[in-house]
């Protein structure tokens, strides 16, 4: 290397450490704050105000994103985790896009249930299932829920994960690049490759185990069994409590001679279901077998009643 070459090189350092500094101050994380649940189980609500109405209620280490900055102020904004969902008068809907402004987004199936906001027409929404004249859609992206402060802890905000296109470039490599290394050499295309060949692609992850729904908060699963299979069931909706760990209500199936054999066990709201039992109804939800029940418990994503007999 000339002393012309070697001087001109390092007339550049100083430019080389000021984007440096100026790449490491851009770098800052942008993960956002995260709190869970403390004990038991805690309530999820849509507004701080009376009458206060939990929307659901999450089981203990359920992990929320926080809206805003975390405080010690008496409640905290949280976005609703992917087990809640809300409901919308179905013909206000139609393929995915609410039809009409003002659109309101209850609590239950029901207008006795609580509005927790409005949507305006053609805003877009996910529905996961239907009961009746109602749908049970995920909440808008926009709408923010609560938790009491004293319910939940803070996490450690960890800073999120980044594609390539944001990752800054390494300028402390290319300055030590830049004042050692010598150019490249063209390659001899006649030369033997001696590269090693590509190393074999990691094996499949198996399958992840069902997700626990918040409704079996509680209950303890039969690790034995396979869990959260999508089945239909039809027959008539009675009260539970037949099992020695029962739900609310279960799902019979009469008999030719008339008498009643329980399906299984049927985690719904009672203000739901109740005024309809004695119905015939088609469920079609997902099935979880729990410790010491003699019927699987069925949480429902969709249920279609026909009148009673």
């Amino acid at each position: 290397m000339s002393p012309r070459t070697s001087s001109s090189r390092h007339a550049l350092l100083p430019l080389f450490l000021l984007a440096l500094a100026a790449g490491a101050a851009c770098a800052e994380t942008d993960g956002g704050s995260r709190v869970r649940g403390i004990q038991g189980r805690f309530a999820l609500y849509a507004a701080t105000n009376p009458p206060l109405e939990a929307v659901a209620w999450l089981p203990a280490e359920t992990v929320l994103a926080v809206v805003g900055e975390l405080t010690e102020a008496p409640w905290t904004p949280v976005e609703a985790p992917d087990t809640v969902t809300v409901w919308i008068y179905r013909d206000l809907v139609r393929d995915g896009k609410v039809l009409a402004d003002k659109s309101l987004v209850r609590a239950g199936a029901g207008m006795a249930f609580r509005p927790l906001a409005s949507l305006d027409g053609g805003t877009s929404v996910h529905v996961r299932g239907l009961y009746g004249d109602w749908l049970k859609i995920a909440p808008p992206p926009n709408m923010v829920f609560w938790v009491l402060r004293d319910q939940v802890e803070p996490l450690a905000e960890w800073p999120r994960e980044r594609d390539a296109s944001q990752v800054q470039p390494d300028l402390y490599s290319a300055l030590i690049d830049a004042l050692s290394d010598p150019p490249a050499q063209p390659s001899d295309p006649a030369a033997p490759s001696d590269a090693a060949p590509p190393d074999p692609e990691p094996p499949a992850e198996p399958p992840r185990a069902a997700h626990r729904p918040p409704e079996l908060a509680g209950f303890v699963l039969d690790e034995s069994a396979v869990q959260g299979e999508r089945i239909t069931l039809r027959g008539t909706l009675d009260w539970g409590g037949i099992d020695p760990v029962s739900a609310p209500f279960c799902l019979v199936a009469r008999e030719p001679d008339g008498d009643a054999v329980a399906l299984c066990n049927l985690l719904a709201p009672e203000l739901t279901y109740g005024p309809h039992i004695g119905a015939e109804a088609t469920v079609e939800g997902t099935r979880w077998f729990v410790k010491d029940a003699r019927l699987p418990f069925v949480i429902p994503l969709a249920v279609r009643l026909s009148a009673r007999k």
